[in-house]
């Protein structure tokens, strides 16, 4: 974006994935948390799949896209775990299935990279 007087920011198209993804995902998430009582259970249930798995996706996509340094397999292990966590909880499958798919990608993109 051109900016002659420094007002705007200086916007890249090499930023995190995560950073563009992960606020649109928990808005998404919450909306439908929001409008739960009015939205028949299946269609819920998929739409709850969709923004976890928009989130752990834009996570996940920064292995892919950036390389691999010490810290991200971590936070995405965690953020993962929490996910299986909330799932359990909640008793939301949802939560429980997208961590446990991207906890075991998180792990074999690990190996995938050492090895």
């Amino acid at each position: 974006m051109v900016d002659d007087y420094g007002i705007l920011p200086d916007l890249h198209t090499d930023t995190s994935s995560a950073i563009g993804g992960t606020p649109g995902a928990v808005a998404f998430l919450g909306a439908v948390h929001w409008e739960r009582h009015r939205i028949p259970p299946k269609q819920l249930s998929n739409l709850r799949y969709l923004s976890i798995g928009i989130l752990h996706i834009s996570s996940t996509m920064e292995l892919f896209v950036q390389g691999m340094d010490l810290w991200e397999p971590v936070v995405l292990t965690v953020l993962s775990i929490a996910g299986m966590l909330i799932g359990i909880g909640l008793q939301l499958r949802a939560f429980l299935y997208n961590g446990l798919t991207f906890l075991a990608v998180v792990v074999l993109t690990i190996v995938w990279k050492v090895g």
